[in-house]
């Protein structure tokens, strides 16, 4: 699997700075962040724009998990925000609203060198073709633009309705073969607010969060990493590997068999 690949399905702790402030990147990253977008849309007024693309064509080759969230496809600064991603030395492409195949096909038509794509699913059009859009070759994974989302369909955060359309979204990126989503942001920063959605996000199969203050990440980073519980729990599991193999036993008090074998597999996999 190619680096930025690798990066873009391990990434839990997505941080958005400004594109006019590309300063804050190496910030973020000393933050705690797995990956930074640097946004070129939402945080970036239309006055602002060209200073911005300056500034993104102008990010050095970096070992560190840099993207940039361009403006949609049809928008006027489209085709210019891709230009600038070119000349820089990012690690992909985040591409908003995404509602159709044509509109991948439109950015990698614009990129000599392909790049990982991460496709912000922020409508209810966008969620109608998603798992045609999850099986797009270009995307390397989905991300959930909740505030837009519930702008789109006009319900509230807490809603049933935002609560099963990130069910689908880990469903369908299942089905696609597809790395777990990564969840939208929470405006909140009263801490128990952050830590209650990112487990939330992580029990029900995400396997990242959007972030727009580098204060959530210690939390988000948290949430997404096993329990020394369930490190423990997974150990005590595998360490019967061969015995599980033969069939099934008690672990704890616990039947376990091949499946639950593989989540034990499946958590120490995923320690940090």
């Amino acid at each position: 699997m190619p680096t930025n690949q690798s990066e873009c399905v391990s990434a839990r702790s997505w941080l958005f700075v400004p594109g006019t402030r590309p300063d804050q990147v190496a910030k973020a990253m000393r933050a705690g962040a797995d990956a930074v977008i640097v946004d070129l849309e939402d945080a970036v007024l239309p006055q602002h724009k060209s200073h911005a693309r300056r500034a993104v064509a102008e990010l050095p080759d970096s070992a560190a998990s840099i993207y940039v969230r361009v403006n949609a496809v049809g928008t006027h600064d489209f085709n210019l925000d891709v230009a600038a991603v070119m000349q820089a030395g990012v690690s992909g492409i985040v591409l908003p609203k995404v509602e159709r195949r044509e509109e991948i096909d439109a950015l990698m038509a614009l990129m000599p060198a392909a790049l990982p794509v991460v496709a912000l699913i922020e409508t209810a059009r966008g969620l109608d073709h998603l798992p045609e859009l999850a099986r797009h070759p270009a995307i390397s994974r989905v991300a959930f633009g909740g505030v837009d989302f519930a702008l789109d369909v006009g319900c509230s955060a807490d809603s049933t309705t935002i609560k099963m359309t990130r069910s689908t979204l880990v469903l369908a990126c299942r089905a696609a073969g597809l790395p777990a989503p990564i969840d939208g942001v929470t405006i909140s920063m009263q801490s128990d607010v952050l830590e209650r959605d990112a487990h939330d996000a992580k029990a029900m199969g995400f396997g990242g969060k959007l972030c727009i203050h580098p204060g959530q990440l210690e939390c988000t980073n948290r949430a997404f990493q096993p329990s020394d519980r369930e490190i423990e729990w997974a150990r005590r599991v595998t360490a019967q590997a061969a015995n599980i193999e033969a069939g099934a036993l008690l672990v704890d008090g616990e039947l376990v068999d091949r499946p639950v074998l593989e989540r034990a597999k499946r958590i120490l996999a995923e320690v940090r």
